[in-house]
């Protein structure tokens, strides 16, 4: 639905872009998210487990924006390629006397692997300025999570959405129809849950965080 939305928006203004002001530029995003995970398993005794981490990074995309009125703009932004979310490893020795003294008997002993990269991501956003040069910006992200995974049970976990609201406040600095832009921002996603191939775990991860970005562009 979200997804929905962002497309509509986009589309929507598409007439009124033909007679707008443009401008377009690059952006390099330093970001710090945390992110709380939760696995919830369907046998009892196994339990959930909890895991919280510090994501932190750098992306670089580009960027186009049009001027629709006076004091307010449209844009969307792209990162033109897959940003890596992260990996997890941990051994599995399933066979290993247990802590209450009982014995594995599965036989899943081996080394369980993930790999987490946010594809496609685009965010497309809304700019007031000022006279000043101060500016806000709100934005709506839609991105795909690839999963990839090595796994001792066999099963797997499939690809999902990933939807992000931002809110930003910037300042842009004009010189001979360039631009400069430095903005810092607050980000929050919508929780992603995802369930095994198997049925037996379910993973549920929220995530939010900061960032901070500067951009070069030229006006059209």
């Amino acid at each position: 639905m979200k997804k929905t939305i962002l497309i509509a928006f986009l589309l929507g203004c598409l007439t009124t872009f033909a007679s707008a002001e443009m401008k377009a530029g690059i952006s390099i995003t330093g970001y710090d998210l945390d992110a709380d995970g939760k696995e919830s398993n369907i046998n009892p005794t196994e339990g959930d487990k909890s895991e919280s981490a510090e994501i932190m990074g750098v992306t670089a995309s580009v960027f186009v924006e049009y001027a629709v009125m006076d004091m307010l703009s449209v844009g969307v932004d792209v990162v033109p390629y897959a940003v890596d979310m992260g990996s997890v490893k941990n051994v599995r020795n399933a066979t290993a006397m247990s802590p209450t003294g009982t014995q594995g008997s599965d036989g899943q002993d081996g080394t369980n692997s993930a790999q987490v990269d946010l594809d496609y991501n685009a965010t497309a956003y809304v700019l007031i300025p000022t006279e000043q040069g101060i500016y806000l910006k709100a934005g709506m992200s839609y991105g795909e999570l690839a999963i990839s995974e090595t796994l001792t049970t066999g099963t797997s976990y499939p690809d999902d959405e990933l939807i992000g609201f931002h809110a930003n406040i910037g300042y842009e600095h004009d010189f001979g129809g360039a631009f400069v832009r430095a903005e810092a921002g607050y980000s929050d996603w919508d929780t992603v849950t995802v369930k095994s191939s198997s049925g037996r775990n379910t993973v549920t991860a929220d995530l939010d965080g900061v960032s901070a970005r500067i951009s070069i562009g030229k006006a059209f």
